[in-house]
């Protein structure tokens, strides 16, 4: 992880001279995880500023390039935050983080949630799969070719979700 720490006036000077792109370029060539950390105010009014430029720049960042840009108010703002990231990437949360909650009790309901637990699975496509092999032990025995034979679901999607059945759990003795 790399943090990338510019002042808003500076963001929005890079987003209007073109700079920002290519300096998102070197920091991804470079870095696995580049996360931008912008402090004051990003829409306030500069001198030479567009607002259209600045929200376009922030969306191409963030949906395009994978990269997070972290509002901060000030430096001790920053530094705060920049140590709290430095400890989570080393050591993780320090607690567990609940993925889903609200997990039901009753069977029907319990099945669906754990298909729609497969990545790429909605509520419709975990219905069309318990309907297709009758269980969620069903769904989750099946090989790709089989999963790929549902109405919705891609080789592509199989292959996902028999990624994430077959993965092998970090420390397990297995």
């Amino acid at each position: 992880m790399v943090v990338e720490r510019k002042s808003a006036t500076d963001f929005s000077l890079a987003v209007m001279d073109k700079r920002l792109f290519g300096e998102i370029g070197k920091l991804k060539s470079s870095y696995d995880h580049p996360v931008y950390i912008v402090e004051g105010d990003l829409y306030q009014g500069r001198f030479h500023t567009e607002p259209t430029a600045i929200r376009e720049a922030i969306a191409w960042m963030t949906v395009m390039q994978g990269v997070p840009l972290v509002p901060s108010p000030g430096p001790e703002f920053t530094a705060e935050l920049m140590f709290v990231m430095a400890s989570q990437a080393q050591h993780g949360m320090g607690h567990p983080i609940v993925m889903r909650s609200g997990k039901p009790f009753d069977p029907v309901n319990g099945q669906r949630y754990l298909v729609e637990g497969l990545p790429g699975i909605s509520e419709s496509l975990a219905r069309a799969l318990l309907d297709h092999f009758g269980s969620a032990s069903g769904v989750f025995a099946a090989g790709v070719d089989d999963l790929a034979q549902v109405a919705g679901i891609s080789p592509q999607a199989a292959a996902r979700m028999r990624k994430v059945l077959d993965a092998n759990w970090p420390g397990s003795r297995a």
